[in-house]
């Protein structure tokens, strides 16, 4: 489940509270810091943008939101110490502001060096006519050579076509309000320039949309004497002459633009980093742990509260980690990364006690040598996930050891900060800095669990797991983030993501828990517009740990050079996790394809298709009766019900799954065709 209702219920009130409340609310002050160190050269296709502190509060190019376009190159100043070139700097009053006045602060985003790999694009044009927009399932039509919208990808002097389906935000009523979202259907590239051109636009009452006076004198060369423009200048030449380079004439664009993505450094830099450091602290059987308590099951008496029909003993015990957090003002139980004086993250203080939650099957408390799956938990949820009755089923009858902890960072310890966050973006950083530690203790996890556990003895013998044996597998939030994890980790080959996703920045509006949030939201946040750049913004701060970031790093560019394997289970039209987001992921070419049969319905454009049997990675399809969704940036809802939780209700599924993480293939279980389901 993306969302926790009753959290966020809890939520609402005190947002309603506080925005009636008189008190003044200060600012806090959560440090940025610079970024990792420098090891990519910078790219010569990049173009050197503007020197220096942001040039203007907002972008002229498209009035009527201070920085749309997004991204802005404007706010790209040049540094020569970062891999791309750049620094993302903002003015003080660009990004929104709450309804206390208090803006999201520029400092939070400085240590990157370009935007987001999943970038949302957004612009603004009042009453604008969509019609002949690329919808989500029209996305070769963005191809097109007559298409309204160009979406490139910078090489040299040569531009590529990128593909990318446009919406006009369904949350707003208001069509003089509405935001268009220019999504790309594929990842983006690290440390690399694109391009945007809009043409041939037109009103809903047919009138052509005309370009905005600055964009016009940047088109004629004539900044009329406005130096920030004057400033501009020589980027938009170079923009102009690709542009016609490819035969689109400047004088026939209603806008264009570019902007440049944030490098490998930037990204994947702080977690490598905590994570070499930890595993230094560590040794090659990972980190202490201690066992607290061992209860054992019976499977005679469902009546009895000792009943279990699957595990035969639950143990808790304890997991010591190198700790690279400190307390985050103002917010109890809230953290951010600690930084040194050269802004490099650095571990503090005494080790992080951490609570590990083990369950064991009976066959293996007879002496029968298991695997061992290190289990991800859903947002705002826990380690406690694990005794939901399919994970003891899977346990019992493939013959494995389910072992969690809490995703810090994504869990339910992140009340206070969530609640903050709502009201002040700004808090969002301590979540989006925590959830690297939560990251790192999965890490270790996996290295330490099936080492420490050898030591029990549940029985007559030994507890017995093959170190060859040892899988992730996630759920929703731990299905999204699981594609981080595996990325990361150097110790587990092969990964279950089920119902998964990425890219918050299109994920949120298509979930139904997210209506609460954008609810209250509103409350705080009174422009949609704003609550747009808002979720752009908490993407920035994601970008760090977020999958979109790392799904690439899994097969096709693994960072020590070892490919692993992720066997994705989507749900069609899943209320909670949008599927498009994994077709995506098909579409850009970084080895992780659908799976043959993957529809009746639908072929999507561009993707990759692997035939069963298949080594390696794969997406599945799970149909289970659902419409695909309607063509907008809202949550599916339909008469057959929400998917989301069906997955372990199929029992072929769980032959799917063993095959692939015992043997690297993923087979087929449907026959040939789509895999369709009746719903439980």
């Amino acid at each position: 489940m993306l969302f926790n209702r009753t959290l966020l219920v809890f939520l609402i009130i005190a947002v309603f509270v506080a925005a009636c409340s008189d008190d003044e609310n200060g600012v806090q002050d959560p440090d940025a810091g610079p970024g990792a160190d420098v090891e990519e050269d910078v790219e010569e296709d990049v173009y050197d943008g503007p020197p220096g502190d942001p040039l203007a509060t907002c972008d002229d190019l498209n009035p009527g939101v201070c920085a749309f376009p997004w991204p802005s190159n404007l706010y790209l100043s040049s540094d020569e110490e970062t891999a791309t070139g750049y620094r993302l700097k903002f003015d003080e009053e660009t990004l929104p502001a709450n309804q206390q006045g208090i803006h999201v602060r520029p400092q939070l985003f400085e240590h990157l060096d370009g935007y987001d790999l999943g970038v949302p694009i957004m612009v603004k044009f009042p009453e604008l006519d969509d019609s002949d927009l690329p919808g989500e399932y029209e996305i070769e039509d963005s191809m097109a050579g007559d298409a309204q919208i160009l979406l490139y990808e910078v090489s040299g002097e040569s531009l590529e076509r990128i593909p990318y389906w446009a919406e006009l935000d369904a949350l707003e009523d208001d069509a003089e309000s509405q935001t268009l979202f220019i999504r790309p259907a594929v990842i983006l590239e690290n440390n690399t320039r694109y391009i945007v051109a809009l043409r041939d636009l037109e009103t809903t009452a047919g009138e052509p949309i005309e370009p905005s006076e600055s964009f016009a004198a940047l088109v004629a060369g004539d900044a009329g004497g406005d130096p920030v423009l004057a400033h501009r200048q020589e980027r938009f030449d170079d923009v102009f002459n690709l542009l016609e380079g490819d035969g689109i004439s400047p004088d026939d664009v209603t806008l264009a633009w570019d902007f440049v993505t944030a490098s490998s450094d930037a990204l994947h830099q702080p977690m490598l980093q905590i994570r070499d450091d930890a595993f230094a602290f560590a040794d090659e059987e990972g980190v202490d742990w201690s066992v607290e308590d061992v209860f054992f099951h019976h499977s005679d008496d469902p009546d009895d509260d000792d009943y279990d029909p699957y595990i035969g003993m639950t143990v808790e015990a304890v997991m010591e980690v190198p700790h690279y957090m400190e307390p985050y003002d103002g917010i109890s139980d809230a953290w951010k990364l600690s930084r040194d004086e050269d802004g490099q993250i650095q571990r503090v203080g005494e080790p992080r006690q951490v609570p590990v939650l083990v369950r064991i099957p009976y066959r293996a408390l007879e002496g029968e040598e298991v695997g061992l799956i290190v289990y991800g938990h859903g947002l705002l949820g826990g380690r406690w996930e694990i005794y939901a009755d399919h994970l003891g089923q899977i346990a019992e009858q493939a013959g494995y050891v389910v072992v969690a902890v809490d995703l810090v960072g994504m869990a339910h310890t992140e009340g206070d900060a969530a609640q903050e966050a709502v009201q002040d973006l700004n808090h969002f950083i301590a979540l989006s800095d925590r959830l690297h530690q939560g990251l790192l203790e999965y890490l270790l996890l996996a290295r330490t669990a099936a080492e420490a556990l050898v030591e029990l003895e549940p029985g007559d013998e030994q507890l017995s797991i093959d170190p060859d044996d040892v899988h992730y597998m996630g759920g929703s939030q731990g299905g999204i983030f699981g594609a981080t994890f595996m990325a990361l980790t150097p110790d587990i080959e092969r990964g279950y993501l089920a119902v998964p996703g990425n890219n918050y920045s299109t994920l949120l509006h298509r979930s139904v828990n997210f209506d609460d949030f954008n609810d209250f939201m509103t409350l705080t946040y009174r422009s949609s517009a704003d609550r747009n750049l808002n979720i752009a913004a908490m993407s920035l701060m994601w970008s760090t740990t977020e999958p979109v970031s790392f799904l690439r790093h899994i097969r096709s560019e693994p960072f020590d050079g070892q490919p692993r394997d992720v066997l994705l289970a989507v749900a069609k039209g899943d209320w909670q996790v949008a599927t498009i987001t994994n077709e995506n992921v098909a579409r850009s070419d970084i080895d992780i394809p659908l799976m043959e049969n993957y529809d009746s319905q639908r072929d999507p454009y561009g993707v990759q298709y692997a035939p069963y049997d298949h080594e390696g990675s794969g997406t599945v399809l799970f149909d289970f009766g659902n419409p695909w969704p309607d063509r907008a940036n809202r949550p599916p809802q339909d008469e057959v019900g929400d998917p989301h939780g069906w997955l372990g209700s199929v029992e072929e599924a769980l032959i799917q799954l063993d095959t692939f993480l015992r043997e690297g293939v993923i087979v087929d279980i449907c026959d040939g065709e789509p895999c369709q389901f009746d719903p439980p």
